[in-house]
């Protein structure tokens, strides 16, 4: 199987546990699934805290537009993929400090994102946008229309 082959297959199974373990509700199974339960997002910042009190350990600043945060704990890298063509990268130091490093540019829409808990390489999708228009509502969410067939799957192997 080539390198290419065989990261489709692992982003496919990535993407395969996941959509089983949300689809049975099996919450054991779907926690598995999930890399970094422990970060919300609010005004391109990541807030990440501390599981067993719910208390906030950090703050960092994050790109634009994330939908998705992924958790590499052999490696101490947490991840956010943003609409703005960023992936943001954040080191733990320790238990209590975490450090933004330099962004990583992506692709602009490839905010959906998922990462191989076994080797820590990161899949995005990312697709060509044909038109945005504006939020229906103030406040609201611009709508995005995508090139069809235009859809790409970003691979990101982690460094040690």
């Amino acid at each position: 199987m080539t390198d290419h082959a065989a990261a489709i297959a692992a982003a496919t199974k990535c993407l395969d546990d996941f959509m089983a373990a949300f689809n049975a509700r099996d919450p054991e199974a779907h926690v598995k699934t999930f890399n970094f339960p422990s970060v919300r997002f609010a005004s391109g910042k990541m807030v990440i805290l501390n599981t067993d009190t719910g208390a906030i350990v950090a703050t960092v600043p994050i790109g634009a537009g994330t939908d998705a945060a992924a958790f590499d704990p052999a490696r101490k890298l947490a991840f956010s993929s943003n609409g703005d063509g960023t992936l943001s990268v954040i080191r733990e130091k320790d238990a209590n400090t975490f450090v933004a490093l330099a962004p990583i540019k992506t692709a602009i829409s490839a905010r959906t994102m998922t990462i191989d808990p076994k080797t820590g390489r990161l899949f995005l999708a990312a697709a060509d946008i044909a038109k945005i228009d504006p939020p229906a509502a103030p406040g609201g969410r611009p709508h995005v229309e995508f090139v069809p067939g235009s859809l790409k799957l970003l691979v990101f192997d982690p460094s040690n």
